[in-house]
């Protein structure tokens, strides 16, 4: 995951996707393709947002807002 700014210059969470590794594993190509439909349904405050999905001739980028001031861990007793 990466941190990058948008086209907007708003600060967001990047994930990049090999797409030669998707495309040889289905599994992994259905999960990437279902997240991506799931984040475009959302719109709520408490849900991290879907801003866009950049695709280039080796790589998908899933672009999403950026959680501040906190993380996963904070709330996870592992």
């Amino acid at each position: 995951m990466y941190e990058g700014n948008s086209k907007s210059g708003k600060r967001v969470a990047i994930k990049k996707v090999d797409k030669k590794m998707i495309y040889s594993d289905q599994y992994l190509k259905e999960s990437i393709e279902s997240e991506i439909q799931i984040l475009k349904k959302f719109n709520h405050p408490n849900i991290v947002k879907l801003e866009e999905v950049v695709l280039t001739a080796n790589s998908i980028y899933i672009v999403k807002s950026l959680c501040k001031n906190s993380d996963l861990k904070t709330y996870t007793h592992e």
